[in-house]
């Protein structure tokens, strides 16, 4: 019996890829974050380097520029295409997100990135223009 236990944590362990922590409070999150905006997708390049891996760069363009960047910018967002990964995949050209990148600009589902890019505005505002 207590070797079933331990062969079965051991393959559920090792088939469980992300695994995110909860969030910090959104003004810890803001402070500790490089890049933070609201844009939308303007070009989107898959790399699918086997059937299991792969990555997508979105081309960004800055709508809404609340830290590391400016309204109007271009910026290339890397993501994993895998949710085991912690990727949130290809974002389709058009689509407008909230993203928290990392000084590498990527983002992944760990981070506060958001499609739902109207999330928790107000208080990004103020935290945006306190950090000037």
């Amino acid at each position: 019996m207590y070797l079933s236990f331990l062969l079965l944590s051991a393959l559920v362990g090792s088939t469980i890829g992300c695994s995110c922590i909860f969030p910090p409070l959104l003004s810890d999150s803001f402070a500790q974050t490089p890049i933070i905006f609201i844009g939308r997708v303007i070009a989107t390049n898959v790399t699918q380097s086997n059937p299991f891996m792969g990555y997508a760069d979105m081309t960004m363009e800055v709508e809404e520029a609340f830290k590391g960047t400016v309204v109007g910018a271009q910026i290339t967002v890397r993501t994993n295409l895998q949710g085991a990964m912690c990727g949130f995949g290809a974002i389709p050209v058009g689509t407008r997100w909230q993203l928290w990148l990392t000084e590498s600009k990527s983002a992944n589902i760990c981070s506060r990135s958001t499609r739902d890019a109207d999330k928790d505005l107000d208080e990004l505002r103020k935290l945006s223009a306190n950090s000037l």
